[in-house]
């Protein structure tokens, strides 16, 4: 390498050229957003069946799933709604069934304790002796 002489200027790093812009692919028009006819009515049978309105889940995703699948587009939000209505309303029957079958089984277990409470001979519970005549019932 050779020393710069006093009439020369030192040599400045070149930055290399710049490149030529590179010509775009053509970009296709942009579609306008479609919303999902049947998406709001999914939601709210999801709102609905959160609250524990399970029938109003399955009425909202049935309508959800039709108007979605007239559009054709995607169903979704209606099938989750509709599932999970039918999850709950199950649930909520099931339940209904067990209290109403712990009231009848309540109830009939203790008419049977009360009416086996006076046979027993060494119960604490014992019969009064009756009283058959005038004087027993009103001698005081």
């Amino acid at each position: 390498m050779q020393e710069p002489t006093q009439n020369e200027a030192p040599q400045q790093p070149t930055q290399p050229a710049p490149e030529a812009p590179v010509a775009s692919q053509p970009v296709a028009p942009a579609t306008p957003y479609v919303e999902n006819p049947g998406q709001t009515l999914g939601i709210i049978g999801i709102i609905t069946n959160v609250m524990g309105i399970g029938i109003a889940g399955i009425v909202l995703g049935v309508m959800s799933r039709n108007k979605s699948r007239e559009a054709g587009m995607p169903t979704t939000l209606g099938t989750v709604s509709l599932a999970w209505g039918i999850v709950i309303t199950v649930l909520a029957v099931l339940t209904f069934i067990g209290i109403v079958l712990l009231m009848i089984l309540g109830a009939t277990a203790a008419y049977s304790e009360t009416d086996s409470s006076y046979q027993a001979t060494d119960s604490v519970y014992e019969e009064a002796p009756s009283a058959t005549t005038e004087e027993d019932l009103f001698s005081n």
